[in-house]
């Protein structure tokens, strides 16, 4: 191992594609940390492999020093959930649509997959409606009367909303996360979950029956490893899911090295559709589906204030004070980002991978 030493964050060169062996190009010099203030900066490379096109940090950060990319992250933060009586309204529409199109019975929706009106309404956001489909990450209702194959696997909790949304549809969840705060916070709600991540747990083989994740991957040192891992804890039959930013979106062309999806250096590799795909089925998955999602504005948002601010928060940058500006252009975004994915779906800012062992 080709270890460079005279940085800050020990790092080891990486001039090969981890998925094909192809030789990388760079595509990103010298970028810094914008959002979370990690030292050094950081080179980006992309596989030259037509069939592949993955992107990774060269030099690549060695495994004992990640800790420190996360020194000021924040993301596992709990929300604060309003009461208000707009709020409760729009919940009752949310349970409208997972009563009509994943065929959950909900309060006030005995009947499930009948067509409703409130549900209806979320056809008219695509952005929302992705939105609600990665909340539950479009697993539908599990028939069967013994509740057979309803064991779920989360890696990466975060906040533990999309656990405690599972759970209460019926699913037996329980979670990974490699931040202690999230741990005690979940624990606190109830929910079954670990600190540490998906090797360190030594699951049983064929353990569960779904495994999921959303904005994980890209985060991942060895992400043969990990499918490989994911592939031996699933129960034959079972599936797996996982949402990570799309390296061949709009956004990125467009905004190139403010592209939020890049968050350098906590983001190892990202994936293209491509990249995604062969990643998962070298790993013997019988049935492999990669796709982008409806969802886009927020990294559109995001990347637009790096742009402009050097910050994904306008406030910070001394900007948008009422939030009116933000909201407007998050509607915007999500228009754009719609009207992308019609053109051309390998647009979209968002890829999502859903596969079967």
């Amino acid at each position: 191992m080709n270890v460079v030493e005279n940085r800050t964050i020990r790092t080891k060169k990486q001039s090969h594609c981890c998925l094909c062996g192809s030789e990388g190009k760079l595509i990103h010099h010298s970028l810094d940390d914008k959002l979370f203030g990690a030292p050094d900066r950081w080179d980006l490379k992309k596989c030259q492999n037509t069939d592949c096109g993955l992107v990774w940090l060269d030099p690549m950060p060695l495994i004992e020093e990640l800790p420190k990319l996360y020194m000021n992250y924040y993301t596992h933060i709990d929300p604060l959930r309003s009461d208000s009586r707009l709020r409760n309204l729009y919940q009752k529409a949310i349970d409208a649509y997972l009563s009509m199109r994943y065929g959950y019975s909900m309060p006030g929706y005995p009947v499930p997959g009948k067509i409703n009106w409130p549900g209806m309404l979320f056809y008219l956001h695509p952005e929302r409606r992705a939105a609600i489909d990665c909340s539950i990450m479009a697993l539908a209702c599990q028939k069967d009367e013994e509740q057979k194959g309803n064991y779920l696997l989360e890696v990466g909790f975060g906040d533990g909303a999309r656990l405690q949304s599972l759970a209460s549809l019926g699913w037996s969840v329980e979670g990974v996360d490699f931040d202690p705060a999230a741990v005690e916070n979940a624990r606190a709600k109830g929910l079954t979950v670990s600190q540490g991540d998906i090797f360190s747990q030594n699951y049983a083989d064929n353990s569960f029956d779904v495994l999921v994740s959303s904005h994980v991957i890209e985060h991942v040192p060895d992400p043969i490893a990990f499918f490989q891992e994911c592939y031996r804890i699933l129960k034959v039959g079972g599936k797996m899911v996982h949402y990570t930013p799309h390296v061949d979106s709009f956004g990125h062309w467009k905004y190139q090295s403010h592209w939020r999806g890049l968050e350098p250096p906590r983001h190892l590799h990202l994936f293209s559709l491509a990249s995604l795909s062969r990643a998962v089925s070298q790993q013997g998955f019988t049935t492999v589906q990669c796709d982008t999602t409806g969802r886009g504005a927020n990294i559109l948002l995001d990347s637009h204030y790096l742009k402009q601010y050097s910050s994904s928060d306008p406030d910070k940058a001394g900007q948008d004070k009422t939030g009116l500006g933000k909201r407007l252009l998050f509607e915007s975004f999500s228009l754009l980002s719609f009207l992308l994915r019609k053109i051309n779906k390998k647009w979209g800012e968002e890829v999502v991978v859903r596969a079967i062992k």
